[in-house]
């Protein structure tokens, strides 16, 4: 029986599932996907096709692939430096997409998460794959080169998502004026303090959800006006409506840890 499966625990996400048809991938969160079957084909900006086994994409990065009923494995962060540091594989950079595929040892990541993906694991055991493919554990959250202020910043959103205060109500907390604040995340993060807001607080609606299982009270929970905003936030994120994914008839196992 077809399965999908996700898991979410700190700043990393894993989904697993089959996938058919074309997408087009512009996502406020970096992305690693690995094809779980066999190669994808991935149409680069000047129109060239190439296929591939893993591919990873920054965010805010326009990306279109097509998946032929395949098995499909994505993994989420909004840490990209991270993710593509701790990857010491050999692999091709379209420096003009932006986009890192063609890694060497696809193969052997692919059969880690296929073999996950046959056996219902627990989140323990999904983290556990994950640790050993990206081990995140060399690159921490807030790595200490990180502007001391940034790191403070990133700590307060993750601690309370689901508060509206602005980057001028946080700027007063270090000091420092909201311009150079945000200039210093987009510079430390490469991702803006709004959108990485919006992907911390998706998160927190999963975490959420997984306990309620009610989307409307989740949503609220998460800080979100209310559905419709959590449904452009969410489909930002993963590309589906969270109705579509949590709701489905598909089974579908939700592990928060």
């Amino acid at each position: 029986m077809d399965q999908s499966l996700y898991y979410h625990w700190n700043n990393l996400c894993l989904y697993m599932g089959r996938f058919d048809g074309t997408y087009h991938w512009q996502h406020i969160a970096d992305s690693f996907i690995v094809s779980l079957d066999n190669e994808f084909d991935v149409k680069l900006a000047n129109g060239e096709v190439i296929s591939t086994r893993c591919l990873m994409i920054p965010a805010n990065v326009r990306c279109d692939f097509i998946l032929s009923n395949q098995r499909i494995a994505f993994v989420s962060s909004h840490f990209w430096r991270n993710i593509k540091t701790t990857l010491t594989y050999n692999y091709y950079c379209c420096e003009q997409d932006g986009l890192l595929f063609d890694f060497l040892d696809a193969c052997d990541i692919a059969r880690a998460f296929r073999d996950l993906y046959k056996r219902r694991p627990c989140a323990n055991d999904a983290k556990e794959v994950l640790d050993q493919i990206l081990n995140p554990k060399k690159y921490p959250l807030s790595p200490p080169l990180m502007d001391r202020r940034v790191r403070k910043l990133i700590e307060l959103l993750l601690k309370n998502p689901d508060l509206s205060q602005s980057i001028d109500d946080y700027a007063e907390l270090m000091p420092i004026s909201a311009a150079h604040l945000s200039r210093l995340f987009k510079q430390e993060t490469n991702i803006s303090f709004s959108r990485f807001r919006l992907g911390v607080r998706v998160l927190y609606f999963i975490k959420q959800f997984s306990r309620s299982r009610n989307l409307t009270t989740a949503a609220h929970d998460s800080g979100f006006a209310d559905l419709a905003h959590l449904n452009k936030c969410h489909k930002l994120l993963f590309g589906i409506c969270p109705s579509q994914l949590w709701l489905s008839e598909s089974e579908l196992k939700i592990c928060v840890a």
